[in-house]
């Protein structure tokens, strides 16, 4: 009678401690006191990363981990600042700044293995979408791999273009593909 039990105690285990290796939650915090976690556990986080998180306004991961390196995780957070400070609110630009970032986190440690232009006032780049929910809502991801798409439209003073992105993400390296799929030229 106590094998069974014995038996029953590791088997809960064994799921348990599968279900914890594929379920990792990722946590942001932005501002003068920015921090990242994974699992509730600060991970140290370098300079340039540590500025771009105190400056932002908000930060968002998307759901999906990617598929990494043995032993490190990799997710997309989406980074929002301002595009002017803020006593220029009401001025061309005064809108928003969306980058996705690629974070690994490995030994404690996070770093960004790349970054992508989601939404640019500045820039005239836009996902046609104003809030953050919205925004990670506008990005379709493949639960098994991690690929984002989504469209974007780009303009300038002679043309306007939307396109559709997908970024992959393979043995560490960020790959872009982009296609236009309208144009419109101003004369």
């Amino acid at each position: 009678m106590r094998n069974p039990l014995i038996g029953i105690v590791f088997f809960v285990a064994f799921i348990g401690a599968a279900v914890a290796s594929q379920f990792c939650e990722w946590s942001v915090k932005v501002g003068q006191h920015a921090t990242l976690k994974l699992n509730g556990i600060a991970l140290s986080v370098d300079r340039p990363l540590a500025a771009k998180l105190s400056t932002a306004d908000e930060a968002v991961f998307l759901p999906v981990e990617i598929s990494h390196n043995k032993g490190s995780r990799a997710k997309w957070m989406v980074l929002r600042n301002s595009s002017r400070s803020r006593s220029d609110a009401g001025f061309c630009g005064a809108g928003h700044e969306d980058r996705l970032i690629l974070l690994q986190a490995q030994n404690g440690k996070v770093a960004s293995l790349g970054n992508f232009t989601a939404q640019s006032c500045l820039s005239s780049i836009s996902m046609d979408v104003d809030q953050l929910d919205e925004l990670t809502a506008a990005f379709h991801q493949d639960p098994k791999t991690g690929d984002l798409t989504f469209q974007q439209s780009v303009s300038s003073e002679i043309s306007s273009s939307r396109r559709s992105v997908k970024i992959r993400v393979r043995d560490g390296k960020v790959r872009i593909e982009t296609q236009i799929l309208d144009t419109d030229i101003s004369e």
